[in-house]
Formats: structure tokens, C-alpha cells, sequence
């Protein structure tokens, strides 16, 4: 859910035909979904890697165009929430971009920028313990 229920959303999100605008124009997409990650290439998912491969197409630091910038949680997060080689460039990447949202344990990655500093932010209640034990800033 955390990755793949939003880059459904986003490339399914078409602009309405014209002759029916009720109907999506699939030709027409709203949104250019990219992967960006630590490092390009396939990525496991899922718990020990059991879940789908997903492949990286771009590193964080690459000079690529994004407006809207989403973290996802999962267990992945756990080992990059400390990995100042991970968090530097997605802070980078957070300010490069003009929304920046995260669902999950993504939450804690996105605390780890700053960005949350004396703001509301929620996350999933089985990983509560967790995230709250990161950056104090957030309210």
C-alpha cells in the first residue's frame, strides 16, 4: 500500500476526453511517476524482501524534474532512518520539490530532514514506538 496504492493512483490520473468528459483520456496522463532511490536498480519489497521487485530508476541525488515528492514507509525505513548517506540527498530532494508527503514509517525518514520540525505529523499506530523515539521536533 505504503508504494504501490499511490503510483496506482498517480498513473491511472488522466485528464477527461473530450467528447466524454466523464471518462479518463488515457492517452492524456496527469502525472509522470519515476522511482528515485539510494541507488538505481531493483529494489525487493515486502518483509525480507517476499513482496514485489521495484526498480530504482534514478538516485536522489540525480538531476531530475519532480513536483511531488512521496515516502513511503515499511520495514526499509528502519535501516535508512540513521544512513546520513540516504538522508542528506532526500532532504536535498524535499526541498527540491513542491509537495512532499509520506504515508507510514515514512514519516520517520521525512523527521529526519526537518521538514516536520514543530509540526502535527501521524504515522502507523503498530510502528508508533518507533517513529516517536526519532527527531524530537516533531509535534
Amino acid at each position: 500500500m505504503d508504494l504501490f496504492g499511490p503510483i496506482q493512483v498517480f498513473n491511472v490520473a488522466c485528464a477527461p476526453d473530450a467528447k466524454r468528459p466523464s471518462m479518463p483520456d488515457t492517452t492524456k496522463p496527469l502525472y509522470r511517476v519515476i522511482t528515485i532511490g539510494k541507488e538505481k536498480g531493483p529494489i525487493a519489497t515486502g518483509r525480507e524482501g517476499a513482496g514485489p521487485v521495484v526498480i530504482v530508476e534514478h538516485n536522489l541525488d540525480d538531476d531530475v524534474d519532480f513536483e511531488i515528492l512521496l515516502i513511503p514507509g515499511g520495514g526499509g525505513t528502519r535501516a535508512l532512518i540513521d544512513d546520513h548517506e540516504f538522508v542528506e540527498p532526500l532532504t536535498a530532494a524535499c526541498k527540491k520539490a513542491k509537495i512532499v508527503a509520506s504515508l507510514c514509517t515514512g514519516e520517520a525518514l521525512l523527521s529526519k530532514t526537518g521538514l516536520l520540525d514543530q509540526n502535527p505529523a501521524t504515522s502507523n499506530k503498530t510502528s508508533w514506538n518507533w517513529v516517536i523515539r526519532q527527531p524530537k521536533g516533531v509535534d
